[in-house]
């Protein structure tokens, strides 16, 4: 039972991080394919159920673990620079993606370095599980806080279109500025 928790939460945040990356497709006009991110998903997930029983601590436990976690940051950051858009909001969560990324391939030697704990239940009262969780919810929250600026910035004119493609089924929206309403006295 224990694997299937911990596969699960892996298989959860990496799934979280794959959204991502197909928003920022659909955001930046730089789309990812859906079966190269399916078959990414389903096969990184299957390499952590086979590492489940590798010593943690280790490189190889380490390096098969995070990977996948850098590599999709990564590949969220390639889709701002193929996109060729350089305002500073663009630079800003490209900054913010670029050091998940980086700090997902740290973790890799940080876990061995500080240790990690051998068994699953000791990761949880490593040191390394309070630093590295905090520095983590960090760079999540940063870039949370960049895409907010992202959203706001608009782009270039009082409506623009956000086209999503998935599949077959295309929904557009048009965002339309609020106007504010004349101020009303208030009834007693």
């Amino acid at each position: 039972m224990p694997r299937l928790f911990a596969v699960g939460a892996f298989a959860n945040v990496l799934a979280g991080f794959c959204l991502l990356r197909i928003g920022l497709g659909s955001f930046y006009s730089v789309p990812a394919k859906p079966p190269r991110l399916a078959s990414f998903f389903m096969g990184s997930v299957i390499v952590d159920l086979f590492i489940y029983d590798l010593p943690r601590g280790t490189l190889q436990h380490a390096f098969f673990y995070q990977r996948p976690f850098f590599l999709i940051q990564a590949w969220s950051a390639a889709a701002i620079i193929q996109s060729r858009l350089r305002s500073y909001a663009d630079g800003i969560l490209l900054c913010m993606l670029a050091l998940s990324a980086l700090y997902f391939l740290v973790k890799i030697y940080a876990a061995v370095a500080a240790g990690s704990g051998a068994p699953g239940a000791d990761y949880l009262q490593s040191p390394f599980a309070l630093i590295s969780q905090a520095l983590g919810a960090m760079l999540i929250f940063g870039t949370g806080v960049a895409m907010l600026g992202q959203g706001r910035r608009g782009r270039g004119s009082s409506q623009f279109r956000d086209r999503c493609t998935l599949g077959s089924l295309q929904l557009t929206r048009v965002f339309k500025p609020c106007r504010a309403s004349p101020a009303r006295p208030e009834r007693l």
